[in-house]
């Protein structure tokens, strides 16, 4: 395993991140066992989002946290 380090060429990180981007949220939910999803339903019971209502998702993602609060009428502002 190699160390984390700053002196990666920028271009080289967002090329390794844009590799993973097609099956990041499939590898998430893999290695998490389905966690994730446990853990979304969760957060969503316990916000109660109602029609009309604004939330703000920091640090979305790809967004898959902030589609449950869409679904169930909020205006999500993913970030």
């Amino acid at each position: 395993m190699t160390r984390a380090d700053l002196t990666k060429a920028p271009t080289d990180v967002a090329a390794m991140f844009d590799g993973v981007a097609k099956r990041y949220d499939l590898t998430n939910d893999v290695l998490a066992m389905g966690q994730t999803r446990r853990w979304r339903k969760a957060v969503v019971a316990a916000v109660a989002p109602l029609p009309g209502e604004q939330i703000l998702d920091l640090a979305a993602g790809t967004g898959t946290s902030s589609l449950p609060f869409a679904e169930a009428g909020a205006e999500v502002f993913p970030t």
